[in-house]
């Protein structure tokens, strides 16, 4: 029985241990099934049995008097079969990561695979004739065989890398030369010190700089732009309040990228990004230039003045001003700023991050093209609509949003005729918050369907009530926004809502707000007779508030028209205005639309209405909003 050198096998015991804890770190972190994720699963397995394989060989070559010379030469063989698997795969990694994972030209595989099956055919020869022989012709030029393996492969990457020089990045050099370095080094160390097993050791390092790097890099680099991304900010921007350094930010918003990607492709869209995130790079520093949405980039300027900023954005709008190259023209980009002061007008991270995230909601609320400074009164402003909207929402979800009613008098009837429902928003420690707040905030975070949804099952409830008591009424009436209005499930939602609680449509009368005009006037035409097909009363609430052409207002199937209080107010100042609304109000009614005066608050008021000859008033005048109880009683005294 042979005796064999002693091998040191402890880099592999510790490789072993190391590679198991970030296999399993690294499955929690790359869990999408990706085909690169599946190849450094993969990766991470090859080493791992061959690490295995490795101590296995090392063990029984230590103690060869206790193992028959076949089993060694078995044991020693499968070692040297999987030794060529971890260049091999590293190799293919690179291949796969550099072409994207999208491409996968198999010619090209057998590139990597062939000069590994080759060794492998040289080992299995080598191991019939040692075992029928007992001589061995491989093992005598092994490390110089595995070196050239690895010289082949790192030349082969190279070339990949020259066919593709135009579009390298940072990543392509580390992935290809991380694992090459350490093999020429572990070469190196072998020739001196033979008896040290490192095979297992170097791919566990290159690994773990994959994995380290990679990981990182995705964590805080974007991706297409290769700016340090939000998290990166988030981290910046602790840092410096945290030392209460003074800073100064601006938020850099390009608001018509998407043309761009209309109509060159997206592939052009992130062109652009790139190229004006290197802009930004090359003119602030990359360490100041962050991406913080799609199309939304911050600047950190550090000790700067307040007077820098305007300096800082003219480099910025000169460089938009000149256009870029798009798809072989010249684009023009719309760009605004919101520029904002730590710790002046802003006092913590937390201000810094409201303001931020205010400006990038993508509600009505964007910038505008124009350069925003941030102070104390708008960083109030956001807090305060950011308080609305937290309450707004937490009383639509347990539905404690109030609804009133006001009574509205008929002057042909001489009694109270329709009601119009009213919601209302009460805030602790800050009291009612007026509609024209709180309404266009639930229109902007599309809350405004499931207050729709509370205000008719209100609603239902309160006729339901009147019918009870007997009290006679044509319609009640809701108002409604531009979002249900176009919602394609609203008018089947309603009526549902109607037919569950047995209450006709003809009994709802639904008021769209004057900015309603605004829209598509086919769809708006449509939609409208739609909704008067089911049988619902449609009036035009707000009228004179700015939005209305009179000409087409006339051809649509509205029912009524409700003049909004200001107009009211207006031609008791304005005397002249008078027979100019009463000409409007004349031409409505001869197209047989009721009219409805809103704001009638006074007796000189009440006046007006009536010689203006309007169908139906409402106001202080006759009742303030009232709850259903309070309602209930006032009709039954009043009618």
């Amino acid at each position: 029985m042979n005796t064999y050198p002693v091998i040191d096998p402890t880099g592999e015991y510790i490789s072993l241990f190391y590679l198991v804890v970030l296999m399993f770190f690294s499955r929690q972190l790359h869990y999408a099934p990706t085909f690169r994720n599946r190849l450094f699963k993969y990766l991470i397995y090859i080493v791992l049995a061959t690490i295995l394989v490795s101590i296995a060989s090392s063990h029984i070559l230590n103690h060869s008097t206790l193992y028959s010379d076949t089993l060694i030469s078995l044991i020693t063989h499968l070692s040297l079969l999987t030794i060529p698997l971890i260049p091999t795969f590293f190799s293919i990694y690179a291949f796969y990561y550099i072409y994207d994972f999208y491409d996968k030209p198999e010619k090209n595989i057998l590139l990597f695979i062939s000069p590994t099956i080759l060794l492998w055919i040289l080992i299995f020869i080598n191991l019939v004739l040692e075992s029928t022989t007992g001589q061995s012709f491989v093992v005598i030029y092994l490390d110089i065989l595995y070196f050239l393996l690895g010289m082949y492969y790192l030349l082969s990457l190279i070339n990949i890398i020259r066919k593709k020089k135009d579009n390298l990045k940072l990543e392509h050099f580390i992935i290809i030369f991380s694992y090459s370095t350490l093999l020429l080094f572990a070469f190196l160390i072998y020739k001196i010190i033979p008896r040290i097993l490192l095979s297992g050791t170097i791919a566990t390092i290159s690994i773990t700089i994959l994995f380290l790097y990679l990981q990182t890099r995705e964590n805080l680099l974007d991706t297409i732009t290769n700016l340090p991304n939000r998290f990166s900010m988030i981290s910046t921007l602790k840092y410096y309040t945290k030392k209460n350094e003074p800073i100064g930010i601006i938020l850099i918003s390009l608001s018509n990228v998407s043309e761009i990607n209309d109509k060159c492709g997206y592939e052009f869209g992130d062109i652009f990004l790139k190229e004006f995130s290197d802009f930004l790079a090359s003119s602030f520093g990359k360490k100041n230039s962050f991406r913080y949405t799609n199309t939304e980039f911050v600047i950190i300027l550090q000790d700067k003045e307040h007077t820098n900023y305007n300096e800082a954005i003219g480099v910025i709008k000169s460089k938009i001003e000149n256009g870029w190259i798009i798809c072989g023209e010249t684009s023009n980009v719309e760009c605004s700023f919101a520029t904002m002061e730590f710790p002046n007008s802003l006092k913590s991270f937390e201000d810094i991050i409201t303001v931020l995230d205010h400006y990038t909601s993508k509600s009505k609320n964007v910038l505008n093209r124009e350069v925003l400074y941030v102070s104390d009164d708008i960083l109030l402003s956001i807090k305060r609509r950011n308080m609305v909207i937290q309450e707004l929402r937490n009383q639509v979800l347990s539905q404690t949003i109030i609804v009133e009613y006001q009574p509205i008098y008929s002057l042909k009837k001489k009694r109270y005729l329709n009601i119009e429902a009213l919601m209302r928003l009460n805030i602790k420690n800050f009291g009612s918050i007026s509609p024209n707040e709180f309404i266009p905030l639930a229109e902007d975070t599309y809350l405004i369907i499931e207050l729709g949804n509370i205000l008719v099952s209100e609603v239902c409830n309160l006729m339901k009530m009147l019918e009870e008591n007997n009290i006679q009424y044509e319609k009640l009436s809701v108002n409604i926004s531009s979002i249900q209005l176009f919602d394609k499930a609203f008018a089947k939602n309603l009526t549902r809502i109607l037919k569950d609680n047995d209450i006709s449509a003809n009994k709802l009368n639904l008021e769209l707000t004057e900015s309603i005009m605004i829209s598509d006037y086919d769809d708006l035409y449509n939609t409208i007779k739609e909704l008067r097909s089911r049988g619902f009363g449609i009036s035009l609430d707000d009228y004179g508030t700015g939005y209305s052409n009179y000409v087409k207002l006339a051809k649509l199937p509205f029912d009524e028209i409700k003049i909004d209080k200001s107009i009211l107010h207006y031609i008791m100042s304005v005397e002249t205005e008078y027979i100019t609304l009463s000409n409007i109000i004349k031409g409505f009614k001869n197209r047989g639309l009721n009219i409805v005066m809103e704001g009638v608050e006074t007796e000189e008021h009440y006046k007006i209405s009536n010689a203006l000859s309007v169908d139906l008033i409402q106001g202080y005048y006759f009742s303030r909003p009232l709850e259903k109880e309070e309602l209930i009683r006032f009709l039954i005294t009043s009618n």
